[in-house]
């Protein structure tokens, strides 16, 4: 895996509040280097509500592909800690948002 050309900031672009209940994550990798992108997410005082969405790859231009979601929660999204998996063939890695 290209670990130098995987990119997530915890702002926006990358990071965003959609509408009241809504953000959007997106994670830019290199192209055709990761098969697959699983976001984990929970509130941040309750580790044990940890969930997770398989991101879809929407879009890849010359140098990179782009992994994209939004999620959705019952009451106003905020306070959420989050992390991303990273699937290349056996490797698997992980990326915070703070790297």
């Amino acid at each position: 895996m290209k670990i130098e050309a995987v990119e997530h900031k915890a702002v926006y672009p990358d990071l965003y509040l959609k509408n009241r209940n809504t953000l959007g994550f997106k994670v830019r990798t290199a192209r055709y280097d990761v098969e697959k992108c699983i976001l984990y997410y929970f509130s941040r005082d309750k580790k044990e509500s940890l969930k997770s969405v398989v991101m879809a790859k929407r879009y890849r231009d010359e140098l990179f592909d782009y992994f994209l979601t939004d999620v959705c929660f019952a009451q106003a999204a905020r306070y959420q800690k989050y992390y991303f998996a990273l699937f290349s063939g056996e490797e698997v890695r992980y990326l915070s948002a703070v790297g």
